[in-house]
């Protein structure tokens, strides 16, 4: 019994030290070397391509300026990566008159379980109320609605 014991033990450290060893050998010792890891450049300028022609086909996204504008103009791309070749890649064209559009990869780069999803951001149409605050600091009566009826009451009587 003793001996069966031993040999358990054994082969249960021994199965423990091969899956270590052949897990650590599955992981791309040098992540930067690309092809194994990274996309190539032309990889990457295949994803922009994609973005383009799927931006540009329709009129859903953009107008006839702004596909000009995606056309010709290089965009912001950054990628993430998440395990070899899979990430997240960000296309982003500024488009002028506060208008960004960005375009997210995810998923195992250029492949058919890749997913993309469109970002349209209107700068613009965000309006600040000036009137209030202009030239104003900011006191307590400004934030209190935002504060409890009782904590409004012990300030003003406390002369805080």
């Amino acid at each position: 019994m003793k001996y069966c014991l031993g040999n358990i033990y054994g082969v249960t450290a021994s199965l423990c030290i091969m899956g270590l060893l052949v897990g650590c050998a599955a992981i791309d010792p040098d992540p930067t070397r690309v092809g194994a890891y990274r996309l190539t450049q032309q990889e990457c300028n295949s994803l922009i391509r994609i973005a383009r022609y799927n931006l540009t086909r329709s009129d859903r996204y953009v107008t006839a300026r702004e596909r000009h504008i995606i056309t010709n103009r290089e965009p912001e791309f950054n990628i993430a990566y998440s395990a070899p070749r899979t990430g997240k890649a960000t296309i982003r064209w500024e488009l002028g008159r506060g208008r960004v559009i960005r375009v997210t990869a995810f998923g195992p780069f250029l492949t058919s379980r890749m997913a993309w999803r469109v970002n349209i951001e209107n700068f613009s149409e965000v309006e600040h109320n000036k009137t209030r605050l202009a030239g104003k600091p900011l006191g307590k009566e400004d934030f209190a609605d935002l504060l409890p009826a009782a904590r409004t009451e012990k300030t003003k009587s406390s002369g805080r």
